[in-house]
């Protein structure tokens, strides 16, 4: 888990109606959220895969170009530290726009096909692969909003060639994009609403998986309060659905101690107890088809996934 440092920000109630489990960003008062030069390992070079996952709700339906997540700093604050930015469009829809130049020489913006323009809450999962060179770089993105996926439209470009994401010194952030230091780069592009259960994956990540997270309950009321919920967790569980075993990755190579696997009743039906670096693969052979609830223990910190086997 890396701790965010919060600006202006409250803690909220979520979509199961949980008190002080959701964050509210509220744009008259700059509310961010910064994670520090995090995360390049990530996002840059030639062969960088990365899925985010998050849920959000306007607070209002002024939201315009209004970001999610950035790693982007510009010439509004002085600096050369542009990487991606996943938002809120002047056309309500989400968009994603990276970064192939540091110094803004070349870029690519791309957005879905649905307009959002209610404050009901809604599920986006954003996926960037480098790897892929074609269709003038559309084909990099994949956009789901509620478990659709959205068809793309190029609204910005520049620079003929298709590079990659270089790594900068802006602050990973929520909420608005963050300077070098972690303060707010520009004085508009802030956030206005809700958002909550924040997910980051080091790959692309399939619709079984997308569907997975729009109908995981496993957080519900689960207590997990303003200090948790402004915490990036960069736990991947995979294959999900999953037929003989799964994998946990740490992003981090960060160190787990147990992984428990309970069944919807919450019953603990299985049980792996160990110094877990970096990763670890459970077999699943035994376990019924259905849906579970897979507990990962970090040091004092629990995170929870929700588990199909097939």
């Amino acid at each position: 888990m890396i701790p965010g440092i919060p600006t202006q920000i409250n803690s909220a109630t979520d979509r199961f109606g949980c008190d002080s489990n959701a964050l509210w960003f509220d744009r008259t008062l700059n509310s961010l959220v910064s994670f520090g030069d995090n995360f390049d390992h990530i996002f840059t070079g030639n062969s960088a895969k990365f899925s985010f996952s998050f849920w959000f709700k306007n607070g209002d339906l002024a939201n315009s170009n209004a970001s999610f997540i950035t790693k982007y700093s510009g010439s509004d604050c002085g600096e050369d530290g542009r990487e991606f930015g996943i938002r809120i469009n002047s056309s309500k829809k989400i968009e994603l726009l990276y970064f192939m130049s540091l110094q803004n020489g070349s870029y690519r913006g791309y957005e879905g096909h649905t307009a959002v323009n209610d404050t009901n809450w809604h599920h986006v999962v954003v996926s960037y692969n480098a790897t892929i060179n074609t269709n003038n770089g559309k084909d990099r993105v994949q956009i789901y909003l509620d478990t659709i996926p959205q068809n793309l439209s190029l609204t910005i470009s520049q620079g003929s060639s298709l590079s990659y994401i270089q790594d900068g010194s802006a602050h990973f952030g929520l909420g608005a994009p963050l300077t070098s230091a972690g303060g707010k780069c520009f004085s508009g592009n802030t956030y206005h609403g809700y958002m909550d259960d924040i997910l980051i994956y080091s790959r692309n990540i399939n619709s079984s998986e997308v569907a997975a997270l729009y109908n995981d309950t496993s957080s519900i009321c689960s207590n997990i309060g303003m200090k948790d919920a402004v915490q990036t967790s960069i736990l991947s569980l995979y294959p999900n659905p999953t037929h003989n075993y799964f994998t946990i990755e740490m992003i981090d190579n960060q160190t787990f101690k147990s992984v428990i696997i309970m069944d919807q009743t919450g019953k603990i039906i299985g049980q792996e107890v160990g110094t877990f670096i970096g990763s670890h693969t459970v077999n699943t052979t035994n376990l019924s088809s259905g849906i579970y609830t897979v507990l990962v223990q970090t040091g004092n910190n629990k995170i929870a996934r929700l588990l199909v086997k097939e």
